[in-house]
């Protein structure tokens, strides 16, 4: 620091005068150059934390993102299985809707029909 350095007066408690003084003492420098080493630590801390807390983002982003893909792709093969088994829901309600009149093609079905179901929950309490 020069002397033609810009100046600023700050008021402390007597408590912190104290604390400056003798971190000051303890670290060998002045009053002036003991505060000016703690203002430049805290800027320093804060842009490594804000660097830190971005690059935890930019992680947690990378993360989940993948996890998030995984589940999107999850929900569009339940979807396309849905889908593809509507027509098997569709013949499940007809099939329960009957009389006791099943015939054993019509009980396999249904059993198919229930298996996949059971199947696909599976799947998915597996994914989460």
């Amino acid at each position: 620091m020069a002397r033609g350095d810009p100046m600023i007066h700050v008021r402390v408690t007597d408590e912190l005068k104290s604390q400056l003084e003798e971190t000051a003492r303890e670290a060998g420098r002045s009053i002036n150059a003991e505060v000016v080493h703690r203002l430049l630590l805290s800027y320093r801390y804060e842009s490594e934390r804000e660097a830190a807390i971005a690059k935890a983002k930019r992680e947690e982003e990378a993360l989940f993102g993948e996890e998030d893909k995984e589940w999107e792709k999850i929900q569009e093969e339940m979807h396309e299985a849905d889908m593809a088994n509507e027509g098997a829901a569709r013949r499940y309600e007809s099939l329960m809707h009957l009389d006791g009149d099943l015939d054993t093609e019509d009980l396999l079905d249904l059993l198919k029909i229930r298996l996949e179901r059971l199947q696909r929950q599976i799947y998915c309490q597996r994914k989460r």
